[in-house]
């Protein structure tokens, strides 16, 4: 037995808590870390600090206030996997973030090695630090058992930690919206660069400057800059603790809306501890009332000032009861528990991680000269001032121009034989004739990548 690292005993309240927490799909915690450094306003009811408490207690030692938000790391917990006898559905952490800086770039090395090697599991690991995220996995090749996913409370943090989830070589991508704080456009996300990420349709419409009116142009959906698979899954739930912060109605509906519109699996894990309440009582203290641009205000009624400034959009959450569990989970008298199918991870095809070989490859072709065909700039001088049209009503396509990174992962994609050309056509818009002469091209030119490597010592030229 671990003496070092005793199991952790919990209440029942603990064990409700942590069955709320869990995805309500017998999903089982691997708690490789016990608390975390709050990073945002979604932390300031976050289990992490109580988990890491209840961890301390536990080992026979009083926490320090300095190690208040200090993470613990428990290797031993590595070994888990390899016990259990049936497969899994894996949260990874859930009461913390193996990508605060605290945590070894080595260990999550490890963490990867162990899940890679387990391959009957499937892992879910979900982060709001996106950025070390990329720099520690994004160059590396990720197994297919695991699904990262980043967490966002509000529209803000939405738009900038989902770009950075895009940027990884992983099989599956999912985003949690818990504690929902604020509304979020989960169909949209304006990039720095003015081009339009869609996350739910896995495309980057490129931005081509402003027409003679100085309105903002972009080309078609069905032309984008960049093609992804796109997102497999959106979570969304309130906010638990002593003083929830319920969301607002409308903001759940236009999330579910948007999944049901791009046929993303949607999951609704509550209200958080709060529950709507359609006869409020002006005498309840805990009674919050949200309006739909975000705005809670008092807690009770009776007040004056809440009297004054309801309005019909309004909504009135009340806490949490004891035995009223079971309400919290619907939204308009539905449940909605929509799950990705992850049996077809196999299946799936992502072209930012094909091969080893594809991206030694991508790394060798951008070295070179840029890509071939007309910038966004030549291309609005070509239309002419004068005879611009609007991109709606200009139904000639316009000559693409695809990067030498797309075209060599397109080109090792044909040669490994994963997907047939009639397939790549058909998924990635390009003819079959375009992907044929660029397979062609790679054969041809293979020898000359190489050219310049450093040899492996002891081994001659042949």
């Amino acid at each position: 037995m671990n003496t070092r690292y005793p199991a952790i005993r919990v209440t029942d309240q603990e064990l409700l808590r942590q069955r709320y927490e869990a995805l309500s799909l017998n999903e089982r915690p691997w708690n490789l870390i016990y608390g975390c450094q709050p990073v945002s306003e979604a932390c300031k009811s976050c289990f992490a600090q109580d988990g890491l408490s209840r961890f301390h207690i536990n080992a026979g030692r009083a926490p320090h206030a300095s190690a208040r938000h200090r993470p613990v790391i428990v290797p031993a917990a590595l070994a888990e996997p390899a016990c259990w006898t049936t497969p899994q559905q894996v949260t990874v952490a859930p009461l913390s973030d193996l990508f605060q800086p605290e945590v070894p770039a080595d260990f999550v090395g490890r963490v990867i090695q162990t899940i890679a090697a387990h391959p009957q599991h499937f892992f879910h690991i979900t982060t709001r630090y996106p950025q070390r995220m990329r720099t520690l996995l994004g160059s590396g090749q990720l197994p297919g058992n695991l699904s990262l996913g980043v967490a966002a409370e509000d529209g803000a943090s939405y738009a900038e930690r989902v770009p950075y989830l895009f940027d990884m070589p992983a099989a599956w991508r999912h985003v949690v919206l818990e504690p929902l704080l604020g509304a979020v456009d989960v169909e949209r996300i304006d990039l720095p660069t003015r081009d339009i990420l869609w996350p739910l349709e896995g495309i980057v419409q490129q931005y081509l400057g402003v027409d003679a009116d100085s309105r903002p142009q972009w080309l078609s959906k069905g032309d984008p800059l960049r093609r992804y698979e796109p997102l497999d899954w959106v979570l969304l739930g309130g906010e638990r603790g002593a003083q929830p912060r319920p969301p607002h109605p409308e903001w759940v509906r236009r999330v579910r809306d948007a999944c049901r519109d791009a046929e993303v699996p949607f999951f609704f894990r509550g209200w958080g501890d709060s529950v709507i309440t359609r006869n409020p009582d002006p005498d309840d203290t805990r009674l919050v009332i949200v309006s739909a641009d975000g705005s809670r205000r008092g807690r009770g009624a009776g007040s004056a000032i809440n009297q004054l400034s309801v309005v019909d959009n309004d909504v009135y959450f009340t806490r949490l009861l004891h035995g009223d569990e079971p309400i919290q989970f619907y939204l308009d008298g539905q449940r909605h528990r929509e799950v990705p199918d992850v049996s077809l991870r196999h299946a799936k095809l992502r072209l930012v991680d094909v091969s080893p070989l594809a991206r030694q490859l991508m790394e060798r072709i951008e070295q070179g000269p840029g890509p071939s065909g007309p910038t966004t700039q030549e291309y609005i001088e070509a239309r002419g001032v004068a005879g611009r049209k609007s991109a709606a009503a200009d139904k000639r396509r316009p000559r693409r121009s695809h990067t030498p990174s797309f075209k060599a992962q397109i080109a090792v994609a044909a040669l490994q034989g994963e997907a047939s050309v009639a397939d790549l056509s058909q998924r990635f818009d390009v003819h079959r004739n375009q992907i044929t002469q660029w397979r062609a091209q790679l054969l041809e030119r293979a020898a000359e990548l190489f050219d310049g490597l450093p040899e492996k010592p002891g081994r001659g030229r042949r």
